[in-house]
């Protein structure tokens, strides 16, 4: 089954909310705020008097004690389809055990906080449409005013106060709208107000999430053997299209290395013995003329030999990427195809832990075995270290994005615990230590230091109590 996607409001339906479910409003004051990260509700409380029963005087009626209105403009503003909608909830209703509306906020954020401070307790002086931005709702009120921006991909909530000390608090980082940017199709249908309001209320209670009905078409469809199919031709498609790309800019690469700037340069500066070149090109970035002929002419067939050494690796990759294409082109199975193992690294002293089949832990066993590992990993591998102190280097390998669970993580930094300390200068079981996790990338041995000693930014601690097995310590 087709998964239907409900369009979002357009103008002439929000003029109709506008005009007709939000105008009951003004004169009511805000009283309840409720707001997450997708959704905000505010509740609006009037007062009125019940009508006076029969056989009862006006003077009854007069004192007689006041109902409560309680009315909930409810925003739902998700990033595809956002919604406004209007519901009305008096305080002796029974959907309010059915919704659980004694909503709450989960935290309270700033949000909350410049709300209660400027706009609780105050009444609603109008609601209207500003057309020229587009679908912009603004409710005034004395001191201020609430902005509710419901544009799909950019849904936001705003509060701003008046007066010369104007202050601004948004739900989402704003961006600025152009008056002239937005146009109305005169064509467009208007849904009834009552299917509106339907859909708003179940969108805002639901937490703005996919209903069952609609998980359940999504479930059906992912054991359909047509949708099996379909979704198989678009990672072929897509497997593809990275493939193609990658071999375009590895041969433009290759086509750039073969040139050798830096060789062309060189020749050109002995034959002449001056820096003074002209080969129809900048060469700001290849000749330094602050220094002298011979250091000019070493460094650029010094660049030209590193450059001639890449030219290669830069044919192997194209030959290997060819390969992929007309492998898959042969066999588009191959797509599903697990990924490639976990490349094995060269070390006497390996010590591995393995966690999964696509995840192990590497010790080494000594200041050059670190290094050797080290250079060895994979930009996205972790490094793994006891905070400031001495001790052997952990690299967890893994796929790209995986990270290990906290039972797997034990694991390991038990393991680095026990090859850091000796038997005799082990913590006692249940002493906490903290290590330090940051990838590969981030890591650099220290030039001319040969005891392993290496520098690193980024990444962040990590704490860890001890556990070794019960026979020990």
């Amino acid at each position: 089954m087709i998964k239907v996607q409900i369009p979002p409001l357009n103008m002439g339906e929000l003029l109709a909310i506008c005009s007709q479910s939000l105008a009951p409003l003004v004169g009511q004051s805000l009283q309840r705020i409720f707001i997450d990260e997708r959704r905000v509700g505010l509740g609006f409380y009037a007062h009125r008097r019940p009508p006076a029963p029969e056989g009862h005087d006006t003077l009854t009626q007069r004192n007689s004690s006041a109902a409560e209105s309680n009315n909930w403009l409810l925003l739902s503003l998700g990033p595809r389809t956002p919604w406004l909608a209007v519901w009305s909830a008096a305080s002796d209703n029974s959907d309010n055990k059915k919704f659980g509306l004694h909503l709450r906020s989960p935290k309270v954020t700033p949000m909350n906080l410049f709300l209660e401070a400027h706009f609780q307790g105050q009444a609603l002086v109008s609601a209207s449409v500003k057309e020229e931005l587009g679908r912009v709702v603004v409710l005034e009120f004395a001191n201020g005013e609430l902005v509710v921006q419901l544009l799909p991909n950019a849904p936001n909530f705003g509060a701003i106060t008046s007066g010369k000390d104007s202050k601004s608090v948004w739900l989402r980082r704003p961006h600025p709208l152009s008056k002239s940017g937005f146009q109305r199709d005169i064509h467009e249908t208007v849904r009834p107000l009552v299917t509106l309001q339907t859909l708003g209320v179940e969108r805002f209670f639901s937490g703005d999430k996919p209903s069952a009905e609609t998980k359940n078409r999504t479930t059906a469809n992912t054991n359909n053997e047509v949708y099996l199919q379909e979704r198989e031709a678009n990672l072929v498609a897509e497997r593809m299209a990275g493939l193609t790309k990658a071999l375009g800019m590895a041969e433009a690469d290759l086509i750039r290395k073969q040139e050798n700037l830096y060789k062309k340069v060189g020749m050109e500066i002995v034959a002449r013995q001056s820096l003074d070149v002209d080969i129809g090109r900048d060469l700001d970035n290849v000749l330094d003329k602050t220094r002298t002929l011979s250091w000019n002419i070493q460094n650029c067939f010094y660049k030209s030999s590193l450059q001639e050494a890449k030219l290669a690796g830069a044919r192997e990759r194209i030959l290997h990427l060819q390969q992929q294409i007309q492998a898959l082109k042969l066999d588009p199975t191959l797509v599903r195809s697990k990924p490639a193992a976990l490349p094995k690294l060269q070390s006497r002293g390996l010590r591995v832990l393995h966690l999964r089949d696509n995840l192990r832990a590497v010790f080494g066993a000594s200041g050059q075995d670190n290094l050797r590992l080290l250079r060895q990993a994979r930009a996205f591998d972790l490094w793994v270290h006891l905070k400031d102190q001495a001790g052997a280097h952990c690299i967890v390998q893994r796929e790209k994005n995986l990270q290990p669970s906290d039972k797997e993580w034990a694991q390991v930094l038990d393991r680095l615990v026990e090859l850091s300390f000796s038997v005799a200068q082990r913590p006692l079981r249940g002493d906490r230590l903290e290590v330090w996790v940051t990838e590969c990338r981030y890591v650099q041995p220290i030039k001319g230091d040969r005891l392993g000693r290496v520098t690193h930014r980024g990444g962040s601690p990590r704490s860890h109590r001890y556990k070794p097995p019960l026979n020990e310590k």
